[in-house]
């Protein structure tokens, strides 16, 4: 059976129902204190079954006002071909005979609740069905019993809290006593166990070598040093290079090599039938970022072979398809859980409570100008300096960071991808050639954003250059034809039209950097700005929309 959601209502700060999306995992991001631990729990306490080992008391579990209400948690499964699955169904549909229903789905709801002094847990397939006749009650509550057991029976859940728990305990102060007792039972099959602890650390070498981490390899031993030791005694060493245990390397290694486990824990426990779940609080905790990206990498994978449910505050760890991603925020002292239609959404919470924005991802700056290649940012920062050496008249273009993409097609694949969040924290002018592709590329962005109801306006968000042309045409067109009629093999295309105009034109790739500092060298020693009559209105546009956008962010010029 595959759990799809849960539903919790009453159960510590979950007041009102909240709706866990499981099919295929989730993480849950959110502040402090808002309710993520609860929700863990909450899915652990379900698979507890009829004998509530994870000790469910009213007095401390219900949420606090909820007066006579119960705690309620109410999971969906559905038939994923598990070999249990026909007989679980099989029982379905005799309950459904005995209350006069027919089955029209593999899907069906559990519901559990708690009750009485004891807090005895109860569980339901029904909810508030009721047996008629009272013949058929006792079968109908063996048979619902039946089916409850062998469903709980099917999973296997792990609860990895952020701090150390009472396993810490149990292995430092009952295990010795009892491997000591257990030694005289299996010493003949110590060179068995051997056999086994190295398949084990080629499963965790597996895993570490999958994320990129080969340099990291593990083996297991037998602490045979005392009968006592021995079941105490397994030792895990990992090598980075230094060969030693586990407990003395440092917390982010010590972390890496727990996860990197539980796909071999996974992997046995589907071979003995059972269905795994993990519920993983900050796995980002005490990792540094090599580690962290490793880590991440091998929980994406163990999301392919188990349901894994994570709390975490690393933008890290916040999946890229937002239908794995829920929010768990605080109201009036109530959890409650939402949905993202963006993962820039699903991050923005944890950005804002680490003081992050989305823009420093990208290092960008206070103001920022975006440009398609090397040669847009070199002639804008050398027309500011010759133009403007005191950096008074175009003082924000001065101090923007300009980033070139590297071509007109990565610009625009950026920006589709980033402008929406990025215009909310950042000043950022787009600059865009006046030749066909720049041209396209700027129309296809405008229709992209227009659908989106996302400004994308010119002279504003975006400057354009002189139509059909590059940013060199921006220079004086006698400058061009000087050049064609001293260097005219560095053209590929070169024209004028029947008045003699320059039309646009096409210097060879491998010339432009000649062409470039060849206009520089024409133009440096001019003492007036006549060469400059189109580059002053572009750098002005610049300029101006640089000083808009800062007035709308609400940030000083």
């Amino acid at each position: 059976m595959l759990l799809s959601e849960m539903r919790v209502r009453n159960y510590r700060t979950i007041g009102a129902e909240q709706t866990l999306r499981l099919p295929s995992g989730t993480t849950l991001v959110g502040p402090n204190n808002s309710g993520k631990t609860n929700l863990l729990k909450a899915v652990g306490l379900f698979f507890t079954g009829y004998d509530n080992s994870e000790g469910y008391r009213r007095a401390v579990d219900l949420t606090f006002g909820a007066g006579s209400q119960q705690t309620s948690l109410v999971a969906t499964f559905a038939a994923d071909g598990h070999a249990t699955d026909p007989e679980i169904l099989n029982l379905l549909d005799e309950l459904h005979a005995i209350i006069g229903t027919t089955r029209d789905s593999d899907s069906f709801n559990v519901n559990l609740y708690f009750t009485g002094a004891n807090n005895t847990a109860v569980y339901r397939v029904f909810g508030n069905a009721k047996v008629s006749d009272q013949t058929d009650r006792p079968n109908y509550s063996r048979k619902q019993k039946q089916l409850v057991e062998l469903l709980l029976g099917q999973f296997r859940v792990h609860y990895v809290p952020s701090a150390k728990s009472i396993d810490n305990l149990y292995t430092d102060l009952l295990l010795p006593f009892l491997a000591e007792a257990a030694y005289r039972a299996i010493e003949p099959q110590l060179d068995a166990v051997e056999v086994e602890l190295k398949a084990v650390a080629t499963s965790l070498n597996g895993e570490l070598s999958k994320v990129g981490l080969g340099s990291i390899t593990s083996e297991f031993h037998l602490d045979t040093s005392a009968p006592s030791r021995t079941l105490a005694g397994f030792h895990l060493m990992v090598s980075d290079p230094g060969n030693t245990p586990l407990h003395e390397k440092g917390q982010g290694i010590q972390s890496t090599a727990l996860f990197a486990s539980f796909a071999w824990i996974t992997q046995r426990e589907k071979q003995a039938g059972f269905t795994p779940i993990w519920l993983i609080e900050e796995p980002e905790s005490y990792l540094h970022p090599e580690l962290t990206k490793a880590v991440h990498e091998m929980l994406n994978n163990l999301s392919t072979e188990s349901l894994v449910i994570a709390t975490t505050h690393s933008l890290a760890f916040v999946p890229v398809d937002v239908q794995r991603v829920q929010g768990v925020d605080l109201d009036k002292g109530r959890t409650i859980i939402s949905t993202f239609a963006r993962h820039s959404d699903a991050t923005l919470r944890i950005r804002q409570s680490l003081g992050v924005q989305f823009a420093d991802y990208y290092n960008l700056g206070r103001t920022n100008i975006f440009v398609e290649g090397p040669s847009d940012e070199d002639l804008i920062r050398w027309a500011s300096e010759i133009l403007d050496p005191a950096h008074t008249r175009f003082p924000l273009v001065h101090e923007s960071l300009i980033q070139d993409f590297g071509g007109v097609k990565q610009l625009e694949g950026f920006l589709r991808a980033t402008f929406d969040p990025i215009r909310r924290e950042r000043a950022v002018v787009s600059v865009f050639d006046g030749d066909e592709a720049g041209v396209k590329s700027r129309q296809a962005l405008q229709g992209f954003f227009g659908q989106k109801n996302v400004d994308f306006k010119p002279n504003e968000h975006f400057v354009s250059v002189r139509n059909g042309y590059a940013i060199e045409g921006l220079f004086p067109d006698l400058d061009i034809e000087t050049l064609h009629e001293t260097v005219g093999g560095w053209f590929d295309t070169y024209s004028v039209d029947s008045a003699g105009e320059l039309e646009p034109f096409r210097v060879k790739d491998s010339r432009k950097a000649d062409f470039i500092r060849a206009l520089k060298i024409l133009n440096e020693g001019e003492d007036d700005e006549t060469w400059a009559y189109r580059w002053v209105p572009f750098l002005e546009a610049i300029e101006a929309a640089l000083e808009k956008q800062l007035a709308t962010l609400g940030l000083t010029p």
